[in-house]
């Protein structure tokens, strides 16, 4: 695990079980294992709170270039084909959030609008202003396009069936220029 990921171990235990800061130091020499241990032993005595030891943790554990890593991810990420937004948000912020832990939540949602899908991301751009509203409208509106693309595939394959129908009864001739010989204009699926 690395240095981020079991400091947000323990934080989420700390969560649930509040510590005072000497029962949160006096528990440490059990849970570290390794170098982490062996550093523990060698760097106790200048360390009295969670915070100073998980500063000093970091400090001493994170690759030097962890930021620039970070940096490049979130640079490189964008919304997979099938990804919901929903998914895809919550992934990005705890991604920019680790980057730079006192990031606004304008600029979270604006590189989330960056880096999801085009569409969406105009159906969304300066009518959110946080990311739990971005993920609310943004579901819905995946949800409105999924069933706009069930409503085409209805509509068309009630149109084949009407025209299959109709051939049976012999009731009509289909020519080159549509079903009732007159320029019909074609049905558009609107997704693609």
């Amino acid at each position: 695990m690395d240095a981020v990921g079991y400091i947000d171990l323990c934080e989420e235990f700390l969560a649930l079980q509040p510590l005072a800061d000497n029962e949160i130091m006096a528990t440490l020499s059990s849970v570290l294992k390794g170098s982490a241990k062996s550093w523990w032993m060698a760097e106790r005595q200048g360390i009295c709170t969670w915070l100073d030891f998980k500063s000093a943790f970091l400090k001493a554990f994170l690759p030097v270039d962890f930021l620039t890593t970070v940096e490049d991810k979130l640079q490189d990420r964008v919304q997979a084909p099938g990804e919901s937004i929903r998914d895809f948000a919550y992934d990005y912020r705890a991604l920019c959030l680790r980057w730079k832990p006192d990031i606004s939540e304008t600029e979270v949602i604006r590189r989330i609008l960056n880096s999801c899908y085009p569409k969406l991301a105009s159906c969304l751009r300066g009518t959110v202003i946080s990311v739990s509203e971005l993920v609310r409208v943004g579901t819905m509106i995946e949800r409105d396009w999924n069933m706009q693309k069930d409503y085409w595939a209805k509509v068309n394959s009630k149109s084949s069936t009407d025209r299959a129908e109709k051939r049976k009864q012999g009731g009509f001739k289909e020519t080159s220029r549509g079903e009732c010989g007159a320029k019909c204009p074609p049905v558009y699926n609107h997704l693609t």
